[in-house]
């Protein structure tokens, strides 16, 4: 029996939320309110009180204690490489983060290792200061040390980085890659971290593309509000086409001239197919005047 009596007690809870397309890593977002009823009989009369939210009680209020989960999402993707006169070539790489909690983010950090996506015999450098866009630009600070190494694999300075509820940002990274033989495909994968106002740690892996939700070919995860089950890696490749050219021993015709064979060798080296194939040959300019020549 229970007379005046005040009693509070902690209930770890378990929260099952009837929710699709939810991952084990179980970080959702979900907006509504949980309450809890206390009831109690005295004198032959039941009564009851729904909770409300905070510590004080309310009585006959119930407007119950709000949920509130965090969540980040990351996209990354790549542009058309563009060769370049040494046999290099140029990428730029496009990070969006996203903060698709309740919940405003703080100590927000992408890594993006590009020595493990380009290792040997593939070198590469950033050719050209790392910028940022996006709505919230202004509430990210970019790590001018990052080299895209195991160093400096971090992009951002996390102390005085920050993502509003529903904020996005964007990085770009500017890449020259030498392939040195090796023309891909190189994929990619960069990754997302943040905290809440009490340290909850956040995560996500990045998915191809500019949409953290994207559903990477599976249509149920497509803008589904959960970034977590979207994480197919940036695919890069280098079109590399070559050409070599032999001539037969010349032959002596009866009437002076010479019969030769040059025989045009094309070859795809690179792992992407190669479409409006063409091979120029000028033999005026190997035969001048006084010289004539004709396809036989």
């Amino acid at each position: 029996m229970l007379k005046n009596t005040f009693f509070r007690f902690i209930m770890p809870a378990v929260i099952l939320l009837a929710l699709t397309n939810i991952n084990a890593r179980a970080q959702v977002i979900y907006t509504g309110t949980n309450s809890a009823t206390a009831k109690g009989t005295a004198l032959g009369s039941q009564v009851q009180d729904n909770s409300n939210n905070g510590t004080v009680i309310t009585r006959l209020s119930d407007d119950g204690s709000p949920l509130n989960f965090p969540m980040i999402g990351i996209a990354k993707s790549a542009s058309v490489p563009v060769f370049q006169s040494n046999g290099s070539y140029n990428i730029d790489y496009t990070i969006t983060i996203r903060n698709y909690g309740n919940l405003a983010l703080s100590n927000v950090q992408v890594s993006d290792l590009l020595s493990a996506t380009f290792p040997s015999p593939t070198t590469f450098t950033i050719r050209a200061v790392t910028t940022k866009g996006g709505a919230n630009a202004a509430n990210i600070t970019l790590n001018a040390a990052y080299d895209g190494t195991a160093i400096n694999p971090n992009l951002l300075t996390s102390a005085t980085s920050a993502l509003p509820i529903s904020g996005v940002a964007t990085i770009v990274i500017p890449v020259n890659v030498v392939p040195n033989g090796a023309y891909g495909p190189f994929n990619n994968t960069a990754n997302a971290a943040a905290t809440t106002a009490d340290l909850t740690p956040v995560t996500d892996v990045s998915t191809n593309g500019t949409d953290p939700d994207a559903g990477g070919g599976v249509p149920a995860n497509d803008g589904d509000l959960n970034p977590f089950n979207n994480s197919v890696p940036t695919p890069v490749s280098f079109p590399m086409l070559g050409i070599a050219k032999s001539a037969s021993v010349p032959v002596f015709q009866s009437n002076g001239s010479y019969n030769i064979d040059y025989t045009v060798t094309l070859k795809n080296f690179g792992t992407v197919a190669l479409s409006s194939v063409q091979a120029t040959d000028i033999l005026t300019t190997v035969f001048p005047s006084p010289s004539t020549w004709t396809l036989r």
